[in-house]
């Protein structure tokens, strides 16, 4: 949208974009979406979903995603922080709380 609020417009359509995030350069958002973590143009084009999680979070060079992923239920749920490349690829459990 512009900065005055006018011209606004949803750019992750069927997605089902939430908890969104700009990368570091203003060119990509990441966002949790139906399939997990997905990546879209700054201009809603070229969608792709990389990962099974939530919360995305850019690192400061925009060349890798953290997010976590909730593993259980009830009182045996936990949660792991991932780290993968940008593109989806290299996913990496940092925290081993017993996921994969």
């Amino acid at each position: 949208m512009n900065a005055d609020g006018s011209e606004s417009r949803n750019l992750t359509d069927d997605l089902g974009g939430g908890n969104p995030v700009w990368s570091p350069d203003g060119t990509r958002i990441a966002f949790e979406c139906v399939g997990g973590i997905c990546v879209v143009n700054g201009d809603g084009s070229d969608p792709r979903n990389l990962a099974n999680g939530g919360n995305p979070v850019w690192s400061p060079d925009g060349t890798k995603i953290a997010f976590e992923r909730k593993f259980g239920s009830g009182y045996y749920e936990y949660t792991d922080i991932h780290v993968m490349n940008s593109d989806g690829s290299n996913p990496t459990n940092l925290t081993k709380g017993g996921g994969d």
